[in-house]
């Protein structure tokens, strides 16, 4: 029987705060999708306890099978290309009867942009009151696209609307046969 379980991975630091964050996040996480996934654990690429190795080893003794691994950095880089591949695999190694998968980093989202939003304003609010009290929030929006199904995707989110009708347009110009809109995200 397949059991899936998560791991969010961060690069670890010498700060003990910044590693407590991810474990919070990872307890967060763990309780508001526990139907989905059961198993939660945090992990550090270096620098701190629990490595990659040891979470991986506590998925599996909490019965895993399937684990994905999912990267807690913004953007593509070489820890996501090669050191946490790497690192999941050899902790993999040990239990031959687990499969695993690497997660895409958290990239451009619009919730992500409204959270930095969120932060920008919190700073205005302490420096610039009267600022922060007439800035209406940004709005995103997203491309999306349908195919012959009906079937809608997002293309990409979190865009100011003159460059997600620009990015609309290109793929419409491609000759692409699904459809391409843009629209204000949720």
């Amino acid at each position: 029987m397949e059991r899936w379980a998560v791991i969010i991975v961060d690069h670890g630091s010498r700060l003990a705060e910044s590693n407590e964050l991810l474990e919070e996040v990872a307890r967060q996480f763990g309780e508001r999708f526990a139907a989905d996934f059961p198993i939660v654990e945090p992990a550090h690429m270096e620098l701190a306890e629990p490595s990659i190795a040891t979470a991986y080893a506590r998925c599996v003794a909490r019965g895993a099978t399937r684990i994905v691994v999912s990267p807690f950095f913004l953007g593509p880089g070489k820890h996501w290309t090669t050191d946490i591949p790497q690192l999941t695999a050899a902790a993999a190694a040990e239990y031959p009867e687990t499969q695993f998968r690497i997660a895409a980093p958290l990239g451009t989202d619009a919730l992500m942009l409204d959270l930095l939003n969120k932060r920008l304003r919190e700073v205005l609010a302490e420096s610039l009151p009267e600022r922060a009290a007439t800035s209406p929030p940004a709005r995103s929006w997203t491309v999306w696209r349908q195919d012959d199904a009906g079937n809608r995707f997002v293309v990409q989110s979190g865009l100011e609307r003159e460059a997600a009708e620009a990015l609309a347009a290109e793929f419409e110009s491609r000759g692409h046969k699904q459809l391409y809109w843009a629209a204000p995200s949720a």
